[in-house]
């Protein structure tokens, strides 16, 4: 026998540095590096994580820190803006600087290298828009985050009032016949945010380059094709009434020459003379008026460029 390898083993089975270590390692199970610190021994202390888009926050402190000049932007517009990593970094930077600060002061347990707030937009995938603070090294403000620059599509006015279900989503242009004409590639909205009183903003991983770029990209906004209403155009006294070639066409001028008569319609009357069109027939039954009152989903496309100047 070899007492002085059996010496170095029978140590090293009773050295606490190890044994200890081993038996910690055994009742633990830790996701990567998670915890890791120079203390082989130190106790993992659990951080809290709060889900919630931290943007609401500061937007109910005032909306001027998330968007500034909104006021300038006029009713019924539209226009694109971009988002600042930098100034979500910081912002999140200090929220959780003063989180640590407020547990050390509650005697919370925890070692204070948790990031509690890494959210700030409302994402739909729900992925966090910055790594653990903890993993950030000597990189600088707006080199940490999932994404960079993104575009984001404001709208203001009453158009998502009156049709809060609409589909807005970005698509890539295509050339067709020497026009730009929508392909299907889609992109959905990554975020969604309001402000008060009617604007309503959407995120897209989109950057500002690929968006104004030969040929670019389109915004969508889109009726809801699932919701179908029935109704007829408003009437337009002042312009020439075009001959009914489509029942897409009609309005309340066919059923109406002048505008006093319009005020006295009650309702739609069969017995109005309307010409056939597409095999349907005003007045004949209830799946023709259905057919022939059907408001087709309407859908408007801008392009970035109409949106951005360049510059």
């Amino acid at each position: 026998m070899d007492l002085s390898k059996t010496k170095v083993a029978l140590l090293q089975s009773v050295n606490p540095e190890m044994t200890i270590k081993i038996r910690v390692q055994a009742s633990l199970r830790l996701a990567g590096d998670a915890g890791k610190t120079d203390d082989p021994l130190e106790p993992i202390l659990d951080a809290p994580d709060f889900p919630q888009p931290m943007y609401e926050a500061l937007r109910d402190l005032s909306q001027d820190f998330l968007f500034p000049g909104l006021e300038h932007v006029p009713p019924n517009t539209v226009t694109l803006l971009e988002t600042n990593p930098k100034f979500v970094e910081s912002f999140l930077v200090g929220l959780n600087a003063e989180m640590s600060h407020e547990m050390l002061w509650r005697n919370l347990p925890t070692d204070q290298r948790g990031t509690y707030f890494r959210r700030f937009w409302d994402s739909t995938d729900d992925q966090p828009d910055i790594e653990m603070i903890k993993t950030w090294g000597d990189r600088k403000l707006g080199q940490n985050a999932g994404a960079g620059e993104q575009l984001v599509l404001l709208i203001r006015g009453e158009l998502l009032r009156r049709y809060p279900n609409s589909v807005i989503y970005a698509v890539e242009a295509v050339r067709k016949d020497g026009q730009l004409d929508l392909s299907g590639n889609e992109r959905h909205p990554l975020f969604r945010g309001t402000l008060k009183p009617d604007v309503t903003f959407l995120g897209f991983d989109l950057r500002q380059e690929d968006a104004i770029a030969d040929p670019g990209w389109f915004f969508v906004i889109q009726e809801q094709p699932t919701e179908p209403r029935f109704g007829m155009d408003a009437a337009k006294f002042d312009e020439p009434l075009p001959p009914l070639t489509s029942w897409n066409d009609l309005s309340w001028r066919h059923l109406a020459s002048t505008e006093e008569e319009l005020k006295a319609l009650s309702h739609a009357s069969i017995n109005t003379a309307l010409p056939d069109v597409d095999r349907a027939k005003w007045g004949r039954n209830s799946a023709h008026q259905a057919y022939i009152t059907l408001q087709r989903p309407m859908r408007i496309a801008i392009h970035a460029r109409e949106m951005i100047l360049e510059g």
